[in-house]
């Protein structure tokens, strides 16, 4: 979803609100204390991640997630470990929560599609090229930008974790 609306920062911030408020409504952050809903956070405005933080942590959120690969501004792409996001990661920091990485649409299609043609996504449906790519590189790649650029040396009590990163599939 935060690729498709990264042309237009107030709808992608309004859609992960609505996404997160749906999952509160129809089963909360923490069902029966069994299944745990992750709600979604765009970095693409400080502020917007920083209340919407604290909007789903009031809500129970034990998990959040956010995309992989770079994060997007309205100047570019950067990673989520520039300063710039220190608010958002304090937040994380002093709460607690978990930050998962989702190995979903990172914007990788930017550098496959000089590879091979692309149209238009379909999920679950890649080549193989496209798989290799953009499958277990994007989490890889934020992870090792988390830990290079000191994010963990600024924040020592976040704790990340790579979900959704199962076999993605392909059919021929």
């Amino acid at each position: 979803m935060e690729e498709a609306l990264a042309h237009d920062p107030e709808a992608l911030v309004a859609a992960f609100g609505a996404f997160n408020r749906w999952l509160e409504d129809d089963w909360g952050y923490a069902y029966q204390e069994r299944i745990f809903a992750a709600p979604m956070i765009t970095l693409v405005d400080v502020p917007a991640a920083v209340d919407e933080l604290e909007r789903v942590l009031a809500a129970d959120a034990r998990l959040v997630c956010i995309k992989g690969g770079p994060a997007r501004t309205p100047e570019g792409r950067t990673s989520p470990a520039d300063p710039r996001f220190d608010p958002f990661w304090g937040l994380v920091n002093e709460s607690g929560v978990v930050v998962g990485i989702h190995s979903g649409d990172a914007g990788y299609g930017r550098y496959i599609n000089d590879w091979e043609p692309y149209g238009s996504l379909e999920a679950f449906r890649h080549s193989p090229l496209r798989s290799v790519i953009s499958s277990d590189r994007p989490p890889f790649e934020t992870m090792a930008a988390l830990v290079c650029q000191g994010l963990f040396d600024r924040f020592p009590n976040l704790r990340v974790a790579s979900i959704e990163a199962g076999p993605n599939g392909y059919h021929r």
